[in-house]
């Protein structure tokens, strides 16, 4: 039982150990090349602040999966870098690594924090966030937009606009809505329609009560715009898709 217990602190040490060397070597390295960037093109050469930013987005990746915490907390004490409980992963390494830069450490946690989010590779960083334009552009790219309200009367004009051109599913006798009484002059009733056991659908309620009738065109109105919101998001995402796969072609090439 001894030797088990003294094999085990030996397993635990080692990797331990190897935390450390990993984490110390890498932080050196990429501070070294910030340094460089910091001291020689700096304004010259975004490309090379985005190969430091890939780096501290690679470390950041590397510690959350080797569990190597302790051994960056280890390394920002030696270089004196201020943190606390609260302070983020990719806050913690820039702190030590722009050391130079304190005004951007904000802007540089945030894009590695979004590159995360977006799923974004240590191989792809850079074309990522080059053809996003920079760090600002790519924080603008993926911003919540503020919510707008929509007005009643919009949405009621998306509803008609929208039914107006819409595909006919189904064609009913007027004669056959017990519950209408007259053609209303808004050229619209409200049905309700239930599936039966074959899957088919049976009209079971219908009226042109002008209440029903707005709150029904509202809600329809939103399903609208929703509906619009979703495939210009897809859009989007599919052409930033397509885009970044261009860049790495001609990269490759």
């Amino acid at each position: 039982m001894t030797n088990v217990t003294m094999n085990s602190t030996a397993t635990i040490a080692t990797v331990a150990t190897n935390n450390d060397i990993n984490v110390d070597s890498r932080l050196n390295t990429i501070i070294a090349k910030h340094d460089a960037w910091n001291e020689g093109v700096r304004k010259a050469s975004k490309q090379e602040l985005y190969a430091v930013l890939s780096e501290c987005f690679s470390l950041m990746m590397m510690v959350k999966v080797e569990r190597g915490y302790a051994a960056l907390n280890k390394k920002l004490d030696l270089l004196k870098v201020q943190y606390n409980s609260n302070t983020s992963l990719p806050t913690r390494i820039v702190r030590a690594v722009f050391k130079h830069d304190r005004r951007n450490l904000s802007r540089y946690a945030a894009i590695i924090k979004l590159a995360k989010i977006e799923k974004v590779t240590a191989e792809t960083f850079i074309a990522w966030l080059t053809n996003l334009g920079g760090i600002d552009a790519a924080r603008q790219h993926y911003a919540v937009p503020k919510l707008v309200a929509v007005s009643n009367d919009d949405l009621y004009k998306a509803a008609t606009d929208h039914l107006r051109g819409a595909s006919t599913l189904a064609i009913v006798s007027g004669k056959q809505l017990a519950n209408v009484s007259e053609t209303p002059t808004s050229g619209y009733v409200v049905s309700i329609a239930r599936v039966n056991s074959a899957g088919d659908y049976e009209i079971v309620g219908a009226t042109s009560d002008t209440t029903a009738l707005r709150k029904a065109m509202l809600s329809w109105g939103q399903h609208v715009i929703d509906t619009n919101k979703s495939v210009i998001a897809e859009d989007a995402a599919k052409a930033e898709i397509n885009g970044l796969a261009t860049i790495m072609s001609a990269q490759a090439a």
